[in-house]
């Protein structure tokens, strides 16, 4: 069996930095003028170790605008090489090969200008280029991010989000999933009430990031309560 090749681009790691007890922040830099993403779009990132090749897709959190810069929220893994060497041992300065940005799930003004963002755990981070984008770029545009959390210390991004939404153009809601007596938001699952407070306008888009059985049920309830199937976007993991 052939070995797997790397993919077009190279990078150099910039800066680590802890988000949360499981999630860094990984920042490179792609100097190539033909490197090219859309805000929301995962890369596919490898570097050889060990003569092995090694390579995971990661969503991208910067926005699009300056395209060479990446930034990464990564949760760590002791069973995926490439993410245990990336928390473990990487540094400024070390590099890897990156892809183009990947993938349908993107979002571009001409999509439409009023969109529902709905997250649940490190399924954020699409959606954090997303509403960078919509804050630089998209002036007419309105944004709703609902983001499930289970704990306050893996909210990713939620300072920076709290200041990006101003509750006009931009709102953001996240809701916890574990008790916290010192929690004072939106307990709970993404639930109707929830969507309600969201807005279940037929003219916007839906984007649905998250575990498979999170995707399913809200894209369900969204389905039942008249939102069209085509207004629904959604990226699974798990």
């Amino acid at each position: 069996m052939s070995e797997p090749s790397f993919p077009e681009f190279h990078a150099t790691l910039q800066s680590v930095a802890t988000l949360s007890p499981t999630v860094k922040q990984f920042t490179l830099l792609c100097t190539d003028k033909h490197y090219q993403r859309e805000a929301g779009q995962w890369i596919r990132v490898a570097r050889k170790m060990d003569s092995t090749i090694h390579a995971n897709s990661f969503s991208v959190v910067s926005a699009p605008r300056a395209p060479g810069h990446i930034e990464l929220a990564i949760k760590t893994s002791v069973r995926q090489p490439l993410i245990r060497w990336l928390h473990e041992s990487a540094k400024p300065g070390d590099t890897v090969a990156i892809s183009n940005g990947q993938g349908s799930f993107c979002y571009r003004a001409s999509m439409g200008l009023r969109v529902v963002l709905l997250a649940a755990g490190t399924g954020i981070t699409p959606f954090v280029s997303i509403l960078r984008h919509i804050a630089d770029e998209v002036p007419d545009a309105q944004a709703t991010l609902v983001y499930s959390i289970a704990s306050r210390d893996e909210c990713l991004y939620c300072e920076e989000l709290q200041q990006l939404c101003d509750g006009k153009r931009l709102r953001f809601l996240p809701t916890l999933t574990q008790p916290d007596h010192n929690w004072h938001g939106h307990t709970g699952r993404i639930d109707i009430d929830l969507l309600r407070q969201a807005g279940l306008d037929p003219h916007s888009l839906y984007y649905l990031c998250g575990p498979q059985e999170m995707v399913d049920d809200i894209s369900a309830m969204l389905l039942e309560h008249g939102i069209p199937e085509q207004q629904v976007v959604f990226e699974k993991w798990w």
